[in-house]
This record gives C-alpha cells, sequence and structure tokens, in this order.
C-alpha cells in the first residue's frame, strides 16, 4: 500500500513530465512513417535521401518488364514441332503402287482398249483422257516408274498442307520429329503442295533433260497422290516454348550484407531501383506481422528509454538551472519540431544537413547552458540515428556545427559577433559535410549542393534566432548573452538618461558593475548578468536624483529640512520607482530582480539613527526596505558590491586597514542581519567575493605621488 502511495505521489509530482514524455514518444510514431522499415520506397529516377546498405544478403529480383522481356525471348528460341506421320506417306506410295499393279494387270488380260478405257473412267475419273490413254499403252511404265520415284523424293522430304501457318520462332528453324528421332531442320526443308510441284518440274528439268512428256503426265500423276504427310504439333510446341519460358530464372544477380545499394543523393538507376524492390520483397517474404510488430516496439523501447534517461537527467542534473513549466515546454517543442521535420521530410535528399538542429543547440545554450545544450543535441541526434537506421553519417555535419556553435554563441560580446559566428559555424558545417559526401563517393554537384544546404541552415537558424529570441525570453522569463549584450551598451536611453540625471549615481553604478563581474567570474557565476545587473539596479534614483549624496553638490542636500521618515521612504522610493521604471522600458525579469534585492530588507541605518537621536521608541519597520533578499549568485553580489562600495567611498581615512575593516565590516553585518540567508552563495564563494572586493577597492584607492604645483 506504501508502495502504491509513493507511486501515486510520483506521478502528480511529476505529472508534467509525464504529460510531455507521451507527447514526445507520440510525435516519433506519427511522424516517422518509416518506423517499420528504415529504407524509403524509391523508383528509378529519385534521388535517395541517405546511404542504403543491404542489412542481409539478398538475390535481386529481375523486374516484370525485364522478366517478360527475357521469357519472351526464350519462348521465341524454340522452334516449331512437326511430326512426319509416316502411316500416311506409306499410305499414298501404296496406293500408287496400286495404280501400277492394276494398270499391269489389265495388259496382260484380254480386253478391248475401250473397255480398259471404261475401267480408268470409272475408277479414276480425275485423270485426263490423254492420261488414260497412256495408263493402257506400252509408255505406262515409263512414266509410273519415274512418277512415283519423283513422288517418294517429295514425300521423303515433308509434305505440309500450308507452310504460312507455321508458328516459326526468331530464327525460322524447324524441329522435324520423325518417329522417334528429332532433327533440326530450316523453313526451305519442308514444302507445301505449290512447292513441291516446283521442286519436281525442276528435277525433272535437270535430272530428265526437260522431258516433256515426264513434265506434263507426270505432274499430272503426283499432283493427283500428292498429300500433306507433315503436321504441326501445336500442343508440343506450346510445352515446349512454355517449358523454355518457366526456366528463365528471375533472379539477377546477388546483394551481399553490408553492400551499399545506392548512395545518398544519387539518382537511383534502374539496377538499384530493382535492389530495393528485392530487398522490400525479402523482407516481406521472410518477417512475418509479429516479426515487423516487434522490430517496432523494439525501436520505441530505445527511443522511450533515450527520452527516459533525457528526462531524469536534466530533472537531477541541472537542478541549478531551474528549469520550470514553461522552460519544459519549450524544450518538447524544440525536440518536437527536429523529429517532425526529420519524419515529414526524410526522403528529401538534402533534410540531414538542414534540420534545425543548430538553432536549437544556440537557444538551449543561451537559454540554459552549454552542457545542458550538448547533452540534448546527444538526445535528439540519437533519435534521429534510431530513425535512420542507425547511420550516423549524413547527421555528422549537423552535429559539429552545432557543438561549435553552442561555444561560440556564448563568447559573444556584442551583436556584430553575429557575423563572424555565421561564418565560423557555416565554414564547420560545410568543411565536415563535403568530407562527409567525399567519403560517400557522391557526385560533384551533390557535394556542392550538400555544402551549401550546410551554410544556408546556419545562416537561416542565426537570422531566427535574432528574430524569435526576445519572445521565448520573455515566454520564459529569462535572459540570455544576446539580451544582455544590448542592455550593456551604455548609450541605452535609461543609462544615457542615468547619465546626465544623476551623474554620481551612474559612476558608482559603473563602479559596482566592474566589481560584480570580477567577483562574479571568481566563482563562476554568470559575469555579464552581474555587469548588466549592476548597471541597473539604481535607475529608481532617476526620479529624484538630487535626494541621493552622490549626485548632490557641496552646499545643497534637500534631506536638511525634512524628518528622518521622510528622508527615509524617498530613499526607500528608489526601488519601486526602478521597478515602474523597468517595466515601462521592457527591462527582462532577470534586471527587475537586481533593483529589487540589491538593499534586501536592510534598514536606512542614516536615517535610522537620526531618528533614534531625535526621539526614543523609533518603529525601526519604517526605515527597512521591503526586499526581497537575493536568491541568485549574481543578484547577491550586487547587492554586496553595492554597499561595499558606497561605504569605502564615504570614508576619510582610505588607508589599506581602514578599507579592509570597512569591507569585512559590511559583509558581516549583512550575514548578521540575515541579508544572504536566501542566497545561493557558499561561505567559501562568499570569502572569495570579499577578497576580490578587497582587491579592487585597494587598487582604487592605493596611494599616490603627491603632484606639486604653483598656486600663483
Amino acid at each position: 500500500m506504501h508502495i502504491i502511495k509513493r507511486l501515486f505521489n510520483g506521478i502528480r509530482v511529476n505529472t508534467l513530465d509525464i504529460i510531455l514524455f507521451i507527447i514526445l514518444v507520440t510525435i516519433f510514431n506519427l511522424f516517422f512513417p518509416y518506423s517499420m522499415s528504415t529504407f524509403p520506397d524509391l523508383k528509378k529516377g529519385d534521388i535517395a535521401p541517405k546511404d542504403i546498405v543491404a542489412p542481409f544478403s539478398f538475390q535481386v529480383l529481375k523486374n516484370e518488364e525485364l522478366l517478360e522481356k527475357e521469357r519472351q525471348a526464350a519462348y521465341n528460341t524454340i522452334p516449331p514441332v512437326i511430326v512426319y506421320d509416316v502411316v500416311k506417306t506409306e499410305r499414298i506410295i501404296n496406293d500408287f503402287k496400286v495404280l501400277i499393279s492394276r494398270t499391269d494387270s489389265l495388259a496382260f488380260v484380254s480386253m478391248k482398249t475401250n473397255e480398259r478405257r471404261k475401267y480408268f473412267d470409272i475408277n479414276y475419273p480425275e485423270f485426263s483422257a490423254e492420261m488414260k490413254n497412256l495408263l493402257i499403252s506400252e509408255k505406262r511404265k515409263y512414266l509410273l516408274n519415274n512418277s512415283l520415284s519423283l513422288l517418294t523424293i517429295l514425300l521423303e522430304k515433308g509434305i505440309i498442307a500450308d507452310k504460312g501457318s507455321i508458328p516459326y520462332g526468331k530464327d525460322k528453324t524447324i524441329t522435324l520429329i520423325n518417329q522417334n528421332e528429332e532433327k533440326t531442320i530450316n523453313e526451305n526443308d519442308v514444302l507445301d503442295n505449290s512447292e513441291a510441284i516446283n521442286s519436281t518440274k525442276s528435277k525433272i528439268i535437270t535430272s530428265f533433260s526437260s522431258n516433256s512428256f515426264l513434265l506434263k503426265y507426270g505432274i499430272e500423276l503426283i499432283q493427283y497422290y500428292l498429300r500433306p504427310n507433315i503436321i504441326i504439333d501445336i500442343e508440343e510446341t506450346t510445352k515446349r516454348r512454355e517449358n523454355a519460358r518457366n526456366e528463365i530464372p528471375i533472379e539477377a544477380g546477388m546483394v551481399l550484407k553490408g553492400e551499399i545499394i545506392v548512395r545518398a543523393h544519387d539518382i537511383v538507376s534502374l539496377n538499384a531501383a530493382d535492389k530495393l524492390r528485392s530487398l522490400r520483397i525479402h523482407r516481406t517474404k521472410n518477417n512475418s506481422p509479429l516479426s515487423d510488430f516487434s522490430k517496432y516496439l523494439v525501436k520505441n523501447l530505445i527511443f522511450f528509454v533515450i527520452l527516459l534517461l533525457y528526462f531524469v537527467f536534466i530533472n537531477t542534473q541541472f537542478s541549478g538551472l531551474k528549469i520550470k513549466f514553461r522552460d519544459k515546454i519549450v524544450i518538447t517543442i524544440f525536440i518536437a519540431i527536429n523529429i517532425i521535420s526529420y519524419g515529414r521530410f526524410y526522403q528529401f535528399p538534402y533534410i540531414e544537413y538542414m534540420l534545425p538542429l543548430i538553432i536549437t543547440a544556440t537557444v538551449f545554450s543561451l537559454l540554459f547552458s552549454r552542457t545542458f545544450s550538448l547533452v540534448s543535441i546527444v538526445f535528439i541526434i540519437s533519435a534521429m540515428i534510431i530513425y535512420s537506421g542507425l547511420r550516423l553519417q549524413g547527421l555528422l555535419s549537423l552535429f559539429l556545427a552545432s557543438i561549435y556553435s553552442i561555444y561560440l554563441i556564448k563568447q559573444m560580446e556584442k551583436r556584430t559577433q553575429f557575423i563572424q559566428i555565421i561564418l565560423k559555424v557555416s565554414v564547420i558545417a560545410v568543411i565536415t559535410g563535403f568530407c562527409i559526401e567525399i567519403f560517400r563517393e557522391s557526385a560533384f554537384n551533390n557535394i556542392l549542393i550538400s555544402m551549401l544546404a550546410s551554410a544556408i541552415n546556419v545562416f537561416v537558424s542565426i537570422l531566427l534566432l535574432i528574430l524569435f529570441l526576445p519572445f521565448i525570453e520573455r515566454f520564459l522569463n529569462r535572459i540570455t548573452n544576446i539580451t544582455l549584450l544590448d542592455l550593456s551598451d551604455l548609450n541605452n536611453k535609461l543609462l544615457k538618461m542615468e547619465a546626465e540625471k544623476a551623474t554620481g549615481t551612474f559612476h558608482h553604478s559603473l563602479t559596482v558593475s566592474n566589481m560584480s563581474e570580477h567577483a562574479a567570474k571568481v566563482i563562476g557565476a554568470d559575469e555579464l548578468l552581474a555587469r548588466v545587473g549592476a548597471y541597473y539596479h539604481d535607475i529608481g534614483k532617476l526620479v529624484k536624483p538630487e535626494y541621493f549624496i552622490e549626485n548632490q553638490s557641496m552646499d545643497f542636500n534637500p534631506h536638511k529640512s525634512l524628518p528622518p521618515e521622510l528622508s527615509s521612504e524617498i530613499i526607500k522610493e528608489h526601488i519601486s520607482n526602478g521597478e515602474d521604471l523597468a517595466i515601462s522600458n521592457k527591462l527582462p525579469r532577470k534586471i527587475s530582480e537586481f533593483i529589487l534585492t540589491h538593499h534586501g530588507t536592510s534598514y536606512t541605518d542614516y536615517f535610522l539613527n537620526k531618528a533614534e537621536e531625535r526621539k526614543d521608541n523609533v518603529d525601526k519597520e519604517k526605515f527597512r526596505y521591503k526586499g526581497p533578499l537575493p536568491k541568485s549568485k549574481e543578484t547577491t553580489i550586487v547587492m554586496l558590491a553595492d554597499s561595499v562600495e558606497a561605504a569605502v567611498k564615504s570614508l576619510k581615512d582610505k588607508e589599506d586597514k581602514t578599507i579592509r575593516k570597512m569591507i569585512d565590516f559590511i559583509f558581516n553585518k549583512k550575514m548578521n542581519e540575515g541579508q544572504l540567508d536566501n542566497s545561493s552563495l557558499s561561505i567559501k564563494e562568499i570569502n572569495l567575493v570579499k577578497e576580490e572586493f578587497t582587491s579592487i577597492m585597494l587598487s582604487v584607492y592605493h596611494t599616490r605621488v603627491e603632484y606639486k604645483y604653483n598656486d600663483k
């Protein structure tokens, strides 16, 4: 029960973190459309957004067009099959021999010529009258024997009914099956009826010396008995061709594990597109839905762990940054923008050089710290690596440029250095981008585009930083070096007004700022913030400058005619007046804190003592500043510097010993009065600040050589 109670308390305390955590995980899944597969769907002519490497060995499958082309070619290489009909051939020859036998029989039978002719009229009506007369004459033997010989030659060669119906392949060869034997012949080796007759005529002309008798009557006999003895076997032809078609392999080669399929920014060739398509097919075939889902969960688990570590890290290791509700919202927005940009424009070939990582790095560095920014960038890069298939090449340029910008932006001392930062970071981004593209063996134009994209990203990032940083600062109530640099300009309207109307206060502020800056540097506090805060801590004195001793002339002091209570109220008013001026001039809240806290809840000692000299039972609270007490190191330093500078300046005897005693007195008084109770300064740091103030005051008021002069 106790454990459950602690769990619910933890959830209640970290409700914001949990909500932001869920938002980022949701965005990761919504805008990473390829979280199930790290390989984009690229086609021929597309530009590869990254190097695509084979995660395993696989066979390259031919594309449909190529496979069909090869299959059709194989189909067409198979010649048509024709079958020699031996039975039909023998029947034709036997029929012719029957004619010979009958004519011979008729010759030995005592029959009249008319009766013999009548026999042929009845049994062979297609014969011409001349043919019938020849068959009953002595010339029959010459005619029949030679005609049979010529017919046999034709039939052995083969006669087909319609030569044009042969389904020729690519080279017009033919497979002839004669009983159990096969042989390949060409189209001229097979004759149709017309070609057979013409061939016979040629044979008679060449072999029988153009015998007109045979040319006329032999041709008639051959035409009568000539029949096709070859048939086209369509079924066997189709079977053989389909077998040849199906024997064409669907694979076109092999891709080995680790082989680069396509380089980043290269145009996808047909060969590369086939490899990518084959990879997707193999992954789909080998991966079950459960396997895909498990990979999806693993990626989310990795992102979940990295995000969890990041939230734990910023809550535990950066407690000094005082990261509040609004800070975490802005942090989440910047992380989400990077994730969405990469997920939404992932197929854009140069997105790795265009991500808003540099502006994220600079904003985090300015708002929080360099270390915080570096940790955040490492986290964002880690999320990108998960999405891009655990490959860092394309993001390395942006990562290095971001790290460089983190440190450069913090070293700015004036706005003109923005140009230098753009140039320096651009050089880093361009050089690393160039080296990465050379390593990838990219084309020359891709190298140039990558370098240009890197430089543009730097320029746009710094431009957006300048435009939107003031709004972010106001939303978060934070102040960055850039704003501090603007406020440190002594030509600022308020500071110029102070220099003109309250010259003494202005010089006092300059001295306090110098002391505060040095002290902050010694203890590792924000020296620029301490210096600028000191510039503005006394601007409330602009309302009534003559009431403050540093602005009074020797012969005029308005407090002489006023009761101590009223004088104290006028003096204390410079705090509220300063706050009003800060609000009307839109000074950051961080600067207003210096105005409100530089006296803490101390007393206006001079007027309190004066009141106590006049009467007893003085209400001390009327002489106390409202506060609040300083909390940050910088506001505490300015409070101490303000008191030390005024006190030491008031000394008539400015010997080293006297100055040291006064500084010790001021520090002890502040501590005894509890003015440092809320401060984040340690005892060690307080002593270091005191030593630095002592060194500065001694150098300011050290003894000088007396100048001789003649007053005559």
